[in-house]
C-alpha cells in the first residue's frame, strides 16, 4: 500500500508540473542563421581576444529561419555586441557574459541570445583571419519562455570576417526525466514487492 502511495504522489506531482508548463509561454524553437562582418583584436590565446562586429549584420537569406523563427523574413537587421575571450579550443573562456549578444525587432516581438559560456574558441590570424567558436546561452522572445541554446560563429576573411552564427533552441526535458524517474522507481518497487509475496 505504501508504494501505491508514493507511486500516486510522483504521478501527481509529475501531472501538476506538466499543467503548469502547459500554462506557461512555450519555449522557443528552431534555428536562426545570420551574416555579416566581424573582426578579431588578435589570435587566441591572447589575453583577451576582442571580437567586434560590423552594423551589417542580418538574417542569413540561403539557410533560412526554421520553427518559431520561421516568421522572421530574410535580411533583417539584427545588432550583434562585442565579445572578449581568452584560452584557446576548449578552454576558451569569456571575460564576461555577452547580454545580449544578438537581437533584433520584427513585428513587435523582440528576439535576443544572451552568450553565457565559449565550448571552444579559436582566432588564427597568420594568413587571413580565421575564426571559429561554439558556445551556450539563453534565447529570449516576447511571449517564449527563455530557452536554453547552442550558438556558433565562424568565418575567414582578410583584414576583416564575413561571418555566420546560428543559433539553435534546445528545449528543456528536465521534468520527462523527472516523470521517468519517478514511474521507474514506483515500477521497480512494485515488481519488487511482487517478488517477496510469491
Amino acid at each position: 500500500m505504501k508504494t501505491v502511495l508514493i507511486g500516486l504522489a510522483v504521478g501527481f506531482f509529475g501531472y501538476n508540473i506538466l499543467c503548469e508548463q502547459a500554462k506557461a509561454a512555450p519555449q522557443i524553437t528552431g534555428d536562426i542563421h545570420f551574416i555579416g562582418t566581424a573582426t578579431a583584436s588578435g589570435a587566441s590565446p591572447g589575453s583577451p581576444v576582442i571580437i567586434g562586429f560590423s552594423n551589417d549584420w542580418q538574417v542569413d537569406d540561403l539557410l533560412l529561419p526554421t520553427g518559431d523563427y520561421a516568421v522572421v523574413p530574410a535580411l533583417t537587421g539584427v545588432t550583434f555586441n562585442t565579445f572578449s575571450f581568452t584560452g584557446d579550443g576548449a578552454g576558451a573562456m569569456l571575460v564576461a557574459p555577452t547580454i545580449p549578444e544578438w537581437s533584433f525587432l520584427f513585428n513587435n516581438i523582440l528576439y535576443s541570445f544572451d552568450l553565457t559560456s565559449l565550448t571552444n574558441g579559436h582566432v588564427t590570424v597568420a594568413n587571413g583571419v580565421v575564426m571559429d567558436f561554439t558556445g551556450l546561452g539563453t534565447l529570449h522572445a516576447t511571449g517564449f519562455a527563455d530557452t536554453p541554446a547552442t550558438w556558433a560563429l565562424s568565418g575567414t576573411g582578410s583584414n576583416f570576417i564575413v561571418a555566420e552564427a546560428h543559433n539553435t533552441a534546445v528545449p528543456e526535458g528536465g521534468v520527462i526525466s523527472l516523470l521517468a524517474l519517478g514511474f521507474g522507481i514506483f515500477g521497480g518497487k512494485s515488481l519488487l514487492g511482487r517478488r517477496r509475496s510469491v
